[in-house]
């Protein structure tokens, strides 16, 4: 049950993520700044160190099993006596890809928050944006 919740966790974090990475593109493309396009290049910086490190990610899972890649567990290790066998599949590549977009669009997303939170200004959505 806890693996589905992470799942559940993960792709709503890919599509809310990329959703934010997108609008904070735009935000810095209509109203450019020097800052506005240094700190998105840092939140790119930190979104591919992140993604980088998402292939490294393993968690216990019981006592005899160990998952690989958070949220979308792509394979798992179990221990049989003295020594783990692993379990991978046809789903082991693309959610590990997967995890590393997630790991991607995380800061996207947190910065995003930041500004809605913070009461920065935010690129208005939409095609009727600044019609009046």
């Amino acid at each position: 049950m806890l693996l589905l919740a992470f799942m559940v966790l993960g792709i709503a974090g890919m599509v809310a993520g990329s959703v934010a990475m997108m609008r904070n593109i735009r935000q810095a493309r209509l109203r450019p700044s020097k800052r506005k396009v240094l700190v998105v290049i840092a939140v790119f910086g930190i979104g591919v160190a992140l993604a980088l490190a998402s292939f490294r990610v393993v968690y216990p899972y019981g006592e005899s099993t160990k998952v690989v890649g958070f949220p979308l567990p792509a394979a798992s290790w179990e221990k049989h006596g003295d020594h783990w066998l692993d379990f991978v599949g046809l789903l082991t590549l693309p959610f590990s890809w997967a995890n590393a977009w997630f790991a991607f669009v995380l800061p996207h997303l947190v910065f995003r928050a930041l500004q809605r939170k913070t009461g920065q200004p935010v690129a208005p959505d939409g095609p009727a944006a600044g019609k009046s």
